[in-house]
């Protein structure tokens, strides 16, 4: 994702609905895949909404996906 001209809320957003559709691919709904992650539902779909969590808590989730993020200063 490339996050040049998006503010904080865009990209939450859009994290959020890369989760979502993640989720649904494996076919597990929010409870199910709140309880394998060992997170709160609520949480879960805090995330999925592009609402505010934890960085520990995102890095969790998409750990799970067995996908990783990189982060690069570019100028």
């Amino acid at each position: 994702m490339i996050t040049e001209n998006m503010d904080l809320k865009e990209i939450r957003k859009a994290l959020g609905l890369e989760l979502f559709l993640r989720r649904r691919q494996k076919g597990m709904s929010l409870f199910h895949m709140a309880h394998h992650i060992k997170i709160d539902r609520r949480v879960l779909d805090r995330a999925e909404t592009g609402k505010p969590v934890p960085i520990y808590t995102l890095m969790r989730i998409i750990s799970h996906y067995g996908k990783k993020v990189r982060i690069e200063l570019v100028e």
